[in-house]
């Protein structure tokens, strides 16, 4: 059998970029659902508004992204980033938070970003528009 690589490379390309949320606001949670549908390469694969199973969600989905609160009501998301790193997967780490002082232990402990809820909204909804391309 011949294969098109073209074909398949754009098949490939195609795919959509699968996000795992963790976040207890439902506002925002529903915010930022709406905002990524409105990506047409972006998929929001699960929500998680609790510590508890979040990780265990990530592994499952087996997203590219993850965007990540750190408040959460049964544990801190800090957690769930060192988790992230510690089993060495391959995504990219959105930290969402109102904690701005946690931004550098957060960028130490390996996030790929650290946007704040109350004026970083804008700039994470202009990194996302990078992973829709």
């Amino acid at each position: 059998m011949i294969y098109d690589m073209t074909t398949l490379k754009d098949q490939i390309l195609s795919k959509p970029v699968k996000i795992v949320l963790i976040e207890d606001n439902v506002e925002v949670a529903k915010w930022i659902k709406d905002k990524i549908s409105e990506f047409g390469n972006l998929e929001l694969a699960a929500i998680s508004n609790t510590y508890n199973g979040a990780f265990e969600m990530i592994k499952s989905e087996e997203p590219q992204l993850v965007i990540l609160d750190l408040k959460l009501p049964d544990g801190n998301g800090i957690n769930i980033l060192k988790k992230i790193r510690n089993a060495k997967l391959n995504i990219t780490v959105m930290v969402l938070s109102l904690n701005v002082q946690a931004k550098n232990v957060c960028l130490r402990l390996g996030a790929d970003y650290f946007f704040d809820k109350n004026t970083g909204t804008d700039i994470l909804l202009e990194n996302l528009k990078y992973y829709n391309s």
